[in-house]
């Protein structure tokens, strides 16, 4: 019943951690305005980025085309490194804004809205190991409104901070589970139906049955009453159907 934490804690990797990074905070500092750029550029529009001559250069090694305004990248750009990341898109006072395709060294990448450096808005984001996240950002992590779709789970709903939280809908391995969660887990009112049958309707803790609910088996034994840690106990009707 509970999400697959190890899925969660890969997806955290989705932060640009490469050398991207520093763009947020040091970039106006660390651009080094190539003096013969401009009429490179008008001679070789037609060249791969890789054989021109870069308008800027960023501390760490990226390599930066487009427009530059105070000594700033600003407008539309792209900005690459050895190791493989390449950012495309807009940019505003140096840092990503807008519009962008940021491809990670790893094989990650996000299309989508950038503020303030940081994925931010609305945007899908598609790991190495094949799962798919669409729908809002904010600073760079997975809240609000969004759709996972991973190795054995599909869930559709309410994030915050990475992890299923509020509202939301989850099919994994066969089981489907709508209701409410929190933190990644079950919490509060939801309906589990599992693949061979079995289902729980009522109140969830910490990802267990836990308060006033329904079980019902796959061989139709019906319970109705109180749960505590996933245990029938307390007050409750049993019958058969």
């Amino acid at each position: 019943m509970l999400f697959h934490q190890a899925m969660l804690r890969s997806w955290r990797t989705v932060l640009i951690t490469t050398a991207a990074a520093g763009l947020a905070t040091s970039l106006p500092a660390c651009i080094q305005a190539a003096e013969s750029a401009a009429p490179a550029a008008a001679t070789t529009a037609a060249a791969p980025a890789a054989s021109r001559i870069p308008d800027a250069v960023t501390a760490d090694g990226g390599r930066y085309f487009g427009p530059l305004r105070e000594h700033q990248f600003h407008g539309s750009g792209r900005l690459e490194w050895s190791n493989g990341a390449v950012y495309q898109g807009q940019f505003e006072q140096g840092v990503f804004s807008g519009k962008g395709n940021y491809q990670s060294a790893d094989g990650g990448h996000y299309e989508g809205q950038f503020r303030r450096g940081l994925m931010d808005g609305e945007g899908r984001y598609d790991d190495n190991n094949g799962s798919v996240y669409t729908g809002h950002f904010v600073a760079s992590q997975f809240t609000g409104k969004g759709r996972q779709v991973g190795k054995g789970f599909v869930y559709e709903g309410d994030f915050q901070k990475w992890q299923f939280d509020g509202e939301g809908r989850l099919s994994s391995n066969g089981d489907q589970y709508r209701g409410a969660f929190k933190a990644g887990r079950y919490q509060g009112k939801g309906k589990l139906v599992y693949a061979d049958g079995r289902n729980y309707s009522g109140d969830f803790v910490e990802g267990q049955f836990d308060g006033k609910g329904r079980y019902e088996s796959s061989d139709g034994q019906i319970f109705d009453g109180d749960f505590s840690k996933g245990q029938f106990e307390g007050q409750g009707s049993y019958r058969r159907k």
